[in-house]
């Protein structure tokens, strides 16, 4: 299966200091990359991340080995004037009944702001 999904991915830099000295957080310029989907939870039950109960906005289905990481942030094609940011890490598709490991998906959650 090849990943056919375009979307814009932004690396987090990490903090930085503006020219009036206050640290600000920075991305990467988005650079376009292929991942094999994406799904917004559509239950009434939210899907949940982490131990604060964070609610995850979508899932970007990707490769093996995808680099990104948490902080990362994403524009999908579906939401074009939405920012999502990455919770955690990969979530590998590894040990799975059907003994092979198409790859994983990320937790999106949506930034506003």
């Amino acid at each position: 299966m090849r990943a056919r999904y375009k979307v814009n991915w932004s690396v987090f830099n990490g903090t930085t200091q503006d020219d009036y000295g206050n640290d600000v957080e920075s991305w990467a310029a988005p650079v376009e990359v292929f991942v094999y989907g994406v799904n917004f939870p559509k239950s009434s039950e939210p899907i949940e991340a982490g131990h604060n109960r964070l609610i995850v906005d979508a899932m970007l289905l990707v490769g093996k080995n995808f680099p990104a990481k948490e902080r990362d942030r994403f524009s999908i094609p579906r939401d074009p004037d939405k920012t999502y940011e990455v919770e955690g890490t990969v979530e590998d598709a590894e040990g799975n009944p059907f003994g092979w490991n198409p790859g994983g998906y990320l937790k999106l959650v949506r930034v506003d702001g």
